[in-house]
């Protein structure tokens, strides 16, 4: 971006929230132009699987969650989680079971307890998984809908910003401020 001449970010995306990126642009073209700039992102859910997610991901891989790392740990569980339902490995028997194990009417498990969420679907038990990335309900279209968080530059370095606001489903959602 700077070699074609793109120095004034004004918004930043999802996309842009990596700290490598930021510290190569602002080895490039100083602080100035990012200082204060923000952005918005998909945020862990404050809560339990945020929580449970961050520490794991922290301790295992010695730096914060990148960017839709705590989505996409969510699918792979609902996945999971929906095949063990449906009882096989199957596109039309994991569409048809995926929302009963992402929505309510089941006991809530979360980012650490999968190994006992996938015990209980077994011995016939439902099950509601709320994710590191918040509630995993999925709306009509079969979307989640979760927090999303903003975030500035400040002195070279990516500040989030502390309470994500909170989206529900709607085309488009509709997000509240904190």
């Amino acid at each position: 971006m700077v070699q074609a001449g793109v120095t004034n970010f004004d918004l930043l995306v999802d996309g842009n929230k990596n700290q490598d990126l930021i510290t190569r642009l602002v080895g490039s073209i100083g602080t100035g132009p990012l200082e204060g700039k923000v952005g918005s992102a998909p945020a862990l859910a404050p809560g339990a699987g945020g929580d449970a997610y961050a520490t794991e991901y922290r301790k295992r891989l010695s730096e914060d969650p990148f960017v839709f790392t705590p989505h996409s740990f969510d699918a792979l569980a609902l996945l999971a989680l929906a095949i063990e339902k449906a009882g096989k490995y199957e596109g039309p028997a994991i569409r048809d079971n995926i929302r009963s194990v992402a929505n309510p009417e089941g006991t809530v498990y979360t980012v650490g307890q999968l190994g006992q969420a996938l015990a209980d679907i077994k011995a016939g038990k439902d099950v509601n998984y709320e994710g590191a990335s918040g509630s995993v309900d999925l709306d009509a279209a079969g979307e989640p809908v979760g927090p999303v968080g903003t975030w500035k530059i400040v002195a070279g370095k990516i500040v989030d910003d502390p309470v994500p606001y909170s989206c529900a489903a709607g085309n488009p959602p509709t997000c509240t401020p904190p």
